[in-house]
């Protein structure tokens, strides 16, 4: 008797810890800030998003399905920033929303998504005269690379690098970055050794 006890004491503490993981990333959420030429209105409506968000997510009651009703908000948050993206396409604040939605999907092993959403953050900062939106742009450009990396996608780690040193004229600082041109090197110079998978 006294070991199933144990064992379901065990369980019900591993649900509240995992509960409580979920809801201490949920509100860790950050909101999205935009440079000074973000229109004003934009920000707002996304203020209002991750206002919205932060008040449904604390009004979510303690109990079994918590997690579960944490992570519905989450993506309802998502779909909202997707629906965003959509309607203001030439919105400088896109870089960051792509970003934000780039580095969701990655901690949550969305692999594909998030390739997706970082090739289109870098997309969406290339050219604009924000230093907001290009540093997001930069930072999901080394996410990227990263990824690509990871994945073995040299031919595509080319052209970003490619494209990324037309616009920096080389002068990438993130780490991810570097990591991801020291791997590059690596998986060339030992081809029968990486990606086998």
């Amino acid at each position: 008797m006294k070991p199933y006890l144990f064992i379901r004491t065990f369980i019900q503490m591993m649900g509240i810890i995992v509960i409580a993981s979920l809801a201490a990333e949920s509100h860790a959420q950050s909101d999205i800030k935009g440079g000074p030429t973000a229109d004003p209105a934009e920000q707002r409506q996304l203020d209002a998003l991750f206002a919205t968000t932060r008040a449904a997510d604390s009004a979510v009651q303690a109990g079994p399905d918590a997690g579960y009703q944490h992570r519905l908000i989450a993506l309802e948050l998502g779909n909202e920033l997707e629906t965003f993206i959509a309607a203001h396409s030439n919105s400088t604040l896109n870089a960051s929303v792509h970003f934000w939605l780039a580095d969701q999907a990655e901690r949550h092993a969305d692999y594909s998504d998030a390739l997706d959403h970082y090739k289109n953050a870098w997309l969406a900062s290339k050219g604009l005269d924000d230093n907001v939106a290009r540093e997001a742009g930069w930072r999901a450009a080394a996410k990227l690379a990263r990824l690509l990396a990871l994945t073995g996608r040299m031919d595509e780690l080319d052209a970003l690098d490619k494209d990324v040193q037309s616009y920096t004229g080389g002068q990438m600082g993130q780490p991810d970055w570097r990591w991801a041109m020291e791997m590059r090197i690596w998986a060339r110079k030992h081809p029968e050794e990486s990606y086998k998978c």
